[in-house]
């Protein structure tokens, strides 16, 4: 699979995040009237509001999602590679993130807590009904969600996005899908390499491989095994984003670090799951 890196921010680091290079970093709408995510993001929420005019079937929907999730993980005949590399990080109390692409979601939230049984999560989802479904689900997990906002460039955004650096810092094991919130597909912004700066976290590349299994029309085409397939979930290489003898990585090398170790993890995960069926 060939690489695919996004266009890359300028941050400057200081004690405090700027909101507007944060959104930036991690894809949020411009302020033109014609940007398509705007747009879809309002298609989003109109198509909310025709089921119920609040938020309050959200909690309802992700209440069912994360039932599904687990009844389907119990029928998996789930594998995994590179646990063995993450586990001397979380014992010695370093700030860990997993990063992969969004339409892995499904798998890795499922996989996440079967393979670090003692550890909670955190994630972001975007502030929506849709989000807030899947923060819902997420909490089901042991997974905690920050609901942010990619409408405005506003100071609450930024304020998620130091809440999550917090938690991360404080020992949740953060989980970012590097292409998301509305793609393009494995195409890695560099907002989880701001945030694993900030964080001075491990950053984990990851994915997912599955057969028998169904990819969504949708555009991260989303990957959901069909029930007692064989999944594989594998972990890269550990990239620490720690000041290293040439100094602290820059936003720009860490994306393409990431981007890198992503295709790696991805032929792996490829090949691991064509090798069982052998």
């Amino acid at each position: 699979m060939p690489r695919r890196c996004g266009g890359l921010a300028q941050v400057r680091f200081s004690t405090s995040l700027n909101a507007g290079d944060v959104l930036e970093a991690i894809g949020a709408p411009i302020q033109e009237p014609w940007d398509h995510r705007r747009v879809l993001l309002r298609v989003e929420t109109a198509a909310w509001r025709t089921l119920d005019d609040t938020m309050r079937i959200a909690p309802l929907v992700g209440e069912g999602l994360a039932l599904a999730t687990k009844a389907l993980f119990t029928t998996f005949r789930l594998e995994w590679e590179g646990r063995d590399a993450v586990l001397p990080y979380e014992h010695a109390g370093r700030p860990i993130i997993f990063v992969g692409w969004h339409g892995h979601d499904l798998l890795h939230l499922g996989a996440f807590r079967l393979l670090f049984p003692h550890s909670r999560g955190a994630i972001i989802v975007r502030d929506s009904p849709a989000g807030h479904a899947l923060g819902r689900a997420a909490a089901r997990l042991r997974v905690d969600a920050i609901a942010l906002s990619l409408e405005s460039d506003s100071a609450r955004s930024a304020r998620g996005i130091v809440r999550f650096v917090g938690l991360v810092r404080d020992g949740r094991i953060g989980l970012l899908a590097v292409d998301g919130p509305d793609g393009p597909a494995q195409h890695v912004k560099p907002g989880a390499a701001l945030i694993a700066l900030r964080a001075r976290a491990i950053v984990i590349p990851s994915a997912a491989a599955a057969r028998p299994a169904a990819r969504l029309r949708r555009w991260d085409r989303h990957l959901v095994p069909f029930p007692f397939a064989r999944v594989v979930v594998a972990l890269g290489a550990p990239i620490d984003t720690s000041p290293r003898g040439d100094g602290v990585p820059s936003v720009e090398s860490l994306t393409r670090e990431i981007a890198a170790g992503l295709d790696r993890v991805g032929e792996r995960a490829a090949t691991l799951r064509d090798a069982r069926r052998r």
